[in-house]
């Protein structure tokens, strides 16, 4: 779960609906069932790929790659558990965090690695309508670089 969130920036709704058989290894893609019955596929990172691998050597295709119980009514699958795994995992690192804080780390690693030039890539990955949803990502790694410079200038 943490792995995919990480990997992928996916949001826990989309992560929650996957699937054995939307993961393509011989492509590297992820096929990623977004709100609104929107589908898109999205680059698998090698890691993940190799992480994912390990499971899914002999399962249904129709087995979801994160299993989970059921939360709310019986037969439906709620993503609030992906909110609370990530919460456990957390916890038990003595961290606060929460799928979304996973979501953003993911943006914010591409930025730093790949710079504005990537935000067109990012705005697909990450399913955006508007390509200023994504900027704002930007606009707050900017804004982290000048304090962390206004910071690490000062003598103590």
């Amino acid at each position: 779960c943490i792995s995919i969130l990480a990997y992928t920036g996916a949001r826990r709704g989309a992560a929650s609906k996957l699937r054995w058989s939307d993961v393509d290894f011989e492509k590297n893609l992820l096929k990623l069932h977004e709100k609104g019955k929107k589908v898109r596929e999205i680059p698998m990172p090698q890691e993940l790929a190799e992480r994912l691998r390990t499971y899914g050597q002999e399962v249904d295709p129709d087995d979801y790659v994160i299993p989970m119980g059921h939360r709310g009514k019986i037969g439906e699958r709620d993503d609030a558990v992906i909110y609370d795994i990530v919460r456990d995992v957390a916890k038990r690192a003595r961290v606060k965090a929460h799928p979304h804080a996973l979501r953003r780390g993911f943006t914010l690693h591409v930025l730093e690695e790949k710079g504005g030039n990537a935000l067109i890539g990012l705005q697909h990955t990450l399913g955006h309508e508007r390509l200023e949803t994504t900027t704002l990502y930007y606009r707050r790694l900017n804004k982290m670089r000048e304090m962390e410079k206004a910071v690490g200038d000062l003598t103590w």
